[in-house]
């Protein structure tokens, strides 16, 4: 399992802080990197990232996948940094004619299908999942506690996104971050991708709300329960209820809202693996 940040240290920068009635304090604070990732698809394609610095070969997997650009790790021939540029990765497909996924303008950190032309046939090619998987609610109870534990980056800088995918019986199998809710995503999907790990019965944990963009990605994957601790949008619950996976928001203490196919979600005690 891989829980390690991004290798690039993180600024500092001088801030001053006010607090209540007292003096002014000059304070050092960590700032969370965002950059661009260029991402050159068949020599020709170009598609730039706002992200985190930091697995970026897990987000370029994950990126091409949940965008219909390849249909899994055996499309890809290479996939290498370009010589003497860190932010721009070179990728070559078995499919030279890979679907024309067009944009407007670049992907953003806060938005993943910002400028995406062709919605509505990227969520038509999308089919129904039949995963049979049950979820405790107590493992939904501990994910906030437990991803907690290894989110390093929004510990130091108060600004990272995280998504973990877990199991059913709560085990952890991967938790990434970064500035962008949907880099952090890529990420973790791109990781199981190249590691050859199925997610057809996992859970996936959003450290914030559940947009459409979300939902789209965990079908894509083959996730068929997604857990965020803010609200879902009413496109994400309807897309997720025309897709058979169980949408859960307000994930805080002992306490889940489930919008769509709640008998996945089993009531009652679990016993849950130690943290890693």
């Amino acid at each position: 399992m891989y829980f390690d940040g991004p290798a690039d240290a993180n600024p500092q920068f001088a801030v001053t802080l006010f607090r209540g009635d007292d003096p002014a304090a000059p304070q050092q604070r960590l700032l969370i990197q965002e950059g661009p990732l260029v991402i050159t698809l068949n020599w020709g394609t170009e598609y730039a990232l706002m992200r985190t610095p930091g697995h970026d070969e897990d987000l370029a997997f994950g990126f091409l996948f949940t965008e219909g650009l390849i249909r899994g790790p055996e499309d890809v021939l290479y996939l290498r940094p370009c010589q003497g540029d860190r932010g721009v990765l070179d990728v070559a497909t078995a499919q030279v004619d890979v679907p024309d996924v067009r944009r407007t303008l670049a992907v953003s950190s806060s938005c993943g299908l910002c400028g995406r032309m062709d919605l509505e046939r990227l969520m038509e090619a999308l089919a129904p999942l039949e995963d049979a998987a049950r979820f405790p609610a107590q493992v939904l109870y501990d994910l906030p506690g437990r991803v907690l534990a290894h989110q390093a980056l929004f510990r130091a800088t108060g600004a990272a996104h995280a998504v973990a995918l877990f199991g059913s019986g709560g085990e952890l199998h991967v938790v990434r971050e970064d500035v962008g809710r949907h880099n952090a995503f890529d990420k973790a999907i791109g990781h199981c991708l190249r590691a050859g790990q199925t997610m057809d019965a996992c859970g996936a944990f959003l450290s914030g709300r559940a947009s459409l963009e979300m939902l789209i990605k965990a079908a894509r994957a083959r996730i068929s329960v997604v857990a965020a601790v803010s609200a879902p949008t009413d496109a994400a619950v309807r897309i997720a209820e025309r897709l058979n996976i169980t949408l859960c928001g307000f994930l805080r203490g002992r306490e889940v809202t489930v919008y769509t196919h709640p008998e996945r979600i089993l009531p009652g005690p679990a016993e849950l693996p130690d943290t890693p």
